[in-house]
């Protein structure tokens, strides 16, 4: 994009080296070279049962906040002339206020309270008047799935040709009417990430990434016999119908997944049905294996998720800039903790010891056996298992209690 200025990170380690010095970064990058984002959504959740790590600012009792990151947060985000308008997701239901209490005691009011439903409940007006009684704006990722949202969709059959044949219709008018009552602004986010294959609205193929890649257009059949046309159909079938109900108080996003290949404009359901576009993305935190090519699990800054991924690629917040001039909002982002300097040092002391070696008992499943929720980052090779090539790793490195560990052991 045309006078935007990056920090030309793609190809070289991250520069922070905690949290708290991410966030302080990612909002100097934000504001420095991302003038089209003007507010974000922090991901304040934790999903172990997913295997990913905890990327809550505040965590929940009896757990304290940590001081710098609170610090950081807090005086983040603004450059005096330029300030973003905060918002957080929750992984429990807004209706009840004590997480939401929990989390603006620390790190002050926030603009919009997000969480997730699905095409099983209807609509949520004890959390959304709960929401707006704060003085908040409701942000709803409405997930097309009819099954309850706090469990993993992948898999699951895809409701998208039954909304675009209408068998969806009363529910969304229900929707629709209750917005319409309600009065007051409303985001919804219908189908986030919809460029993925890990949502059952998903239109990417299943193995898209480890393949040669499919030219992506609107007719790709890909994941669940998804397709980006089905995906826009579904996407402007919602909207009308709140139209129809004269819900017009409700904004609604087009959120995709931060990626480097497929050209998600594909499924963009057009300036007629979309307020505002957003972006996801995640710093999962994993220890880089090669300099000279990033993936998407390592420890990256804002600039590296949403930014190009290497030179000559064009990256997501170029891609949605040049698509049109709707603002653009960061959907769900956060960080998770920084990776051990040294492999196999899990509990971060500077050491490879018996600890770590405790650490890593009963993750050792074997060779492409899944890595379990409770052995995040014990797959030191990256190779998606446990097994004896990550317990070789931890023997090259096991330096001894108190004796600094070689970070270069593995290599």
């Amino acid at each position: 994009m045309a006078g935007v200025l990056f920090f030309s990170l793609a190809t070289q380690a991250a520069a922070s080296t905690n949290q708290a010095e991410w966030i302080a970064r990612a909002s100097e990058e934000i504001l420095a070279a991302f003038p089209r984002i003007d507010a974000f959504m922090w991901f304040n959740c934790h999903k172990p049962e997913e295997n990913e790590p905890d990327f809550r600012v505040i965590p929940g009792p009896p757990e304290s906040p940590d001081p710098a990151i609170v610090a950081a947060y807090r005086s983040a985000w603004s450059d005096g002339s330029r300030t973003l308008s905060r918002g957080v997701f929750f992984a429990s239901s807004p209706a009840d206020p004590t997480e939401i209490d929990r989390y603006e005691i620390h790190l002050g009011h926030h603009d919009r309270v997000g969480w997730f439903e699905s095409f099983s409940s209807p609509f949520p007006a004890e959390a959304v008047e709960a929401v707006q009684a704060r003085g908040s704006r409701p942000y709803i990722m409405w997930e097309p799935a009819d099954e309850p949202s706090d469990r993993p969709l992948y898999g699951s059959v895809s409701l998208l040709p039954l909304i675009n044949a209408g068998e969806y219709d009363a529910l969304i008018r229900q929707w629709a009417e209750a917005a319409a009552a309600n009065g007051q602004p409303i985001d919804i986010c219908f189908g986030h990430e919809m460029n993925g294959h890990w949502y059952n609205w998903g239109y990417l193929p299943d193995n898209y990434y480890g393949n040669p890649k499919p030219i992506v257009n609107e007719n790709l059949v890909g994941h669940n016999g998804n397709t980006p046309k089905m995906f826009k159909n579904a996407f402007r079938r919602v909207v009308d119908l709140f139209r129809e109900a004269n819900a017009l108080n409700v904004t609604f996003i087009w959120s995709v997944n931060a990626d480097w290949i497929d050209d998600y404009t594909v499924s963009f359901p057009g300036l007629a049905y979309v307020d505002r576009m957003g972006m996801s993305g995640f710093n999962f935190g994993r220890r880089w294996r090669d300099p000279n090519n990033v993936q998407w699990d390592d420890w990256r800054e804002f600039e590296q998720i949403f930014g190009p991924w290497w030179p000559g690629n064009v990256g997501t917040y170029p891609t949605l800039a040049n698509l049109n001039s709707l603002p653009i909002l960061v959907g769900d982002f956060a960080t998770g903790p920084p990776p051990p300097s040294v492999p196999g040092d899990f509990d971060h002391d500077g050491d490879v010891d018996d600890d770590d070696l405790i650490a890593f008992k009963g993750c050792d499943a074997g060779p492409a056996v899944p890595v379990r929720a409770a052995c995040d980052g014990r797959d030191l090779d990256r190779d998606g298992d446990v097994d004896s090539c990550d317990f070789g790793i931890i023997q090259r490195c096991h330096s001894g209690r108190n004796q600094p560990a070689n970070p270069g052991c593995a290599d």
